[in-house]
C-alpha cells in the first residue's frame, strides 16, 4: 500500500484517526468528510484499462479520477506499472495542480480528454481547464478533445466534440 507524499502510514492514519475521534458536533460523517476534502487529490485512484480494438490492436485507457502530481509522481517514484496510455483522461478537469509537462511526457498519450464545465475552483482565476494544460497538450502535439467549449475571458478557445473520436491507432465511441 502506498500513501500520498509527505505521510509515512502512521502519520497518515493518526490524522484520520485524530479528524474522526474530534467530531463536528459530534457528527463522524462531517469529520471524514473533512479528511477527505483535505487530502482527496491525493489519494485519487488512477485506473489503467487495458483493451484490444476489432482489429486486435491493443489500447491503454488511463483513467485518472482528480489525482493530483503528487499521486503521479508517487507511481513513477514506485514504479508502479507503466504510466503509458493511448487514452488519457485529463484529470480534475484540467487543472494545473494535478498535471505537468513531465507527467504528460511519462503518460506520452496518443489523444486526451477533458471533462469539464468551465467552472473555477476555490480562489482560481482560470476557470478548468487551465491555459497551462491547454498548452502542454498544444505543446506536446496531443489531440485534446472537450466535453464542452473551453471559454477563457468570454471567447471560445477550443471547442467541445461529441460523437465518436477516431485517430490513427484510438477509436472512442
Amino acid at each position: 500500500m502506498s500513501f500520498p507524499d509527505g505521510y509515512e502510514p502512521e502519520k497518515f492514519i493518526r490524522i484520520a484517526v485524530h479528524l474522526i475521534s474530534h467530531k463536528d458536533k459530534g457528527d463522524t460523517i462531517k469529520a471524514v468528510n473533512r479528511f477527505l476534502e483535505y487530502d482527496a487529490n491525493k489519494i485519487s485512484i488512477v485506473f489503467s484499462y487495458k483493451h484490444y480494438n476489432d482489429k486486435g490492436d491493443e489500447e491503454t485507457f488511463l483513467l485518472t479520477g482528480d489525482a493530483d502530481k503528487s499521486v503521479f509522481n508517487r507511481l513513477i517514484k514506485n514504479k508502479a506499472g507503466s504510466l503509458k496510455a493511448d487514452v488519457l483522461k485529463v484529470p480534475h478537469h484540467g487543472s494545473k495542480n494535478n498535471l505537468n509537462l513531465r507527467i504528460v511526457q511519462r503518460i506520452s498519450p496518443k489523444i486526451a480528454v477533458i471533462s469539464h464545465n468551465n467552472g473555477k475552483f476555490g480562489r482560481a482565476k482560470d476557470p478548468h481547464p487551465n491555459k497551462e494544460i491547454i498548452a502542454i497538450l498544444k505543446k506536446s502535439g496531443i489531440p485534446a478533445y472537450y466535453t464542452n467549449d473551453v471559454i477563457k475571458n468570454n471567447n471560445t478557445v477550443c471547442a467541445s466534440h461529441s460523437g465518436i473520436i477516431s485517430s490513427a491507432s484510438v477509436t472512442i465511441i
